[in-house]
């Protein structure tokens, strides 16, 4: 059955969302009678809403001039259903039921007695939105029940690793090589970095193993066409240390009786090889 408070909230209230839960809440607790008492934590739990909603909502209704709220016993508060602006109350009274009339007249009465007011815990960080100079606290009443927004901290970014030269060296070298075998120039991104840095760091490679590599797979034709990024360098490093490693001691078994260019060669792969032998 509806009471004449909540008739009147129905027919008149310009409250909405939150707010408009909040306030039929405590009409219903009111019933018949001019008031109700509540802890916020009780009115929270009949609205499913949480405490601090109901403070705001019970803040935006106060605004609005629907809701009266005086300083009860301890945490209780007493909520009066009914306009409580001066300027309006006597003309909303004509129009309303003997209840609420009675209900509102009552809220004059007690709000000029200049009760203490219920003493609300502190709330979340929050302004009225205001952007540019428009004033956004209409459109968030209706969306939300709530003129006010919550104001979030941005958590600061994770410090950025320090510059490695040793790794841009081995990227732009991988990187030149394959664009010098006639392949389109890859880009040097941070996967690329951090491969190359964990290849050192945490594989235990010298930069100057892993140039040899770099070196060694860009002029095998197998490779060439395999290792197109330092991702992959990493992840086949041990199969192309072995790989090359086999391949020169194979040269080597089978090279002819050497001229001055096959000495120069020679000397260039054993060179090579005993890099290769040291990763």
């Amino acid at each position: 059955m509806t009471t004449g408070a909540e008739k009147w909230i129905w027919e008149n209230s310009r409250a909405s969302n939150g707010s408009l839960i909040v306030l039929l809440a405590i009409a219903d607790e009111c019933g018949e009678g001019e008031f109700t008492e509540m802890k916020i934590a009780d009115l929270a739990s009949k609205c499913r809403l949480s405490d601090r909603a109901v403070r705001m909502a019970v803040k935006d209704l106060q605004a609005l001039g629907e809701l009266s709220v005086e300083g009860g016993r301890g945490a209780v508060g007493r909520y009066v259903v009914g306009p409580t602006s001066a300027k309006s109350a006597d003309v909303r009274r004509q129009n309303l039921p003997t209840s609420a009339r009675t209900s509102a007249k009552s809220a004059d009465v007690q709000r000029r007695q200049n009760l203490p007011t219920l003493t609300e815990e502190p709330q979340v960080k929050a302004s009225s939105a205001n952007i540019a100079g428009v004033d956004f606290s209409n459109i968030l009443l209706t969306v939300t029940g709530s003129s006010l927004v919550e104001v979030k901290e941005t958590p600061a970014k994770p410090p950025s690793l320090p510059d490695r030269p040793d790794v841009e060296r081995l990227c732009a070298r991988l990187a030149d090589r394959i664009e010098a075998n006639g392949s389109k120039r890859p880009a040097v991104n941070k996967k690329w970095r951090d491969a190359a840095r964990l290849l050192i760091d945490k594989d235990g490679r010298t930069e100057e193993q892993v140039s040899a590599c770099i070196d060694w797979s860009q002029d095998d034709e197998f490779w060439r066409i395999n290792i197109q990024s330092m991702p992959t360098l990493r992840d086949k490093y041990d199969r192309l240390r072995l790989d090359a490693i086999r391949k020169m001691k194979a040269q080597k078994r089978n090279s002819r009786q050497p001229d001055e260019a096959d000495q120069q060669e020679a000397l260039e792969i054993a060179r090579q090889l005993d890099a290769m032998e040291a990763m």
